[in-house]
């Protein structure tokens, strides 16, 4: 892990090298809907895991692992994906494909505290804005996320699935960040 930022209390970590325990966020927010109830039959742990198995075979493409690590725990992890991205990508159409990126999988174990504005605006952004990259596209079926990426991009497309065990609908919103 190399450190991209740091503040008082936290590291902004990017990896190249994948291990499983960056994921660590993510299965902190499949225990939580669990333990309160909220289960959406959607396991985040176990796509995020069939993603990465995809990605790590297709020489076409990248990732990058961020984190955020608070007193040597791993607090908040998103994956950015580049390369040929249109081929994972059915929603919408990439616009200048290899000046676009994915964000896939953004969770932190602590919400509502401006970590996560502070994360996209000041280190995802920069970094790789940095590299010549101009616009991030991400897709969520979390509601409560859809007005958090509202702030950063604009919407380009809705969509429904179905939850794992087809026991639910899933609306889900699209959305492109010119960086």
């Amino acid at each position: 892990m190399k450190a991209l930022q740091e503040t008082e209390t936290l590291t902004f970590t990017i990896s190249k090298l994948f291990n499983h325990k960056l994921l660590t966020p993510i299965s902190s927010y499949v225990n939580w809907k669990l333990d309160n109830e909220h289960w959406d039959d959607y396991n985040e742990l176990y796509h995020v895991t069939k993603l990465i198995l995809l990605l790590q075979k297709d020489p076409e493409v990248w990732f990058d692992t961020h984190n955020i690590v608070k007193n040597n725990t791993i607090v908040g992890v998103l994956l950015i994906v580049g390369g040929k991205v249109s081929k994972l990508e059915n929603k919408y159409e990439i616009d200048n494909e290899e000046q676009s990126l994915l964000l896939k999988y953004f969770h932190l174990v602590e919400k509502g505290k401006g970590i996560g504005t502070h994360w996209i605006k000041n280190v995802i952004i920069p970094h790789y804005k940095n590299q010549g990259f101009n616009r991030i596209y991400v897709n969520s079926s979390h509601e409560k996320s859809f007005s958090f990426y509202q702030k950063f991009g604009k919407l380009v497309t809705t969509y429904e699935q179905i939850s794992d065990n087809l026991i639910y609908k899933r609306n889900g919103e699209c959305f492109k960040i010119d960086i």
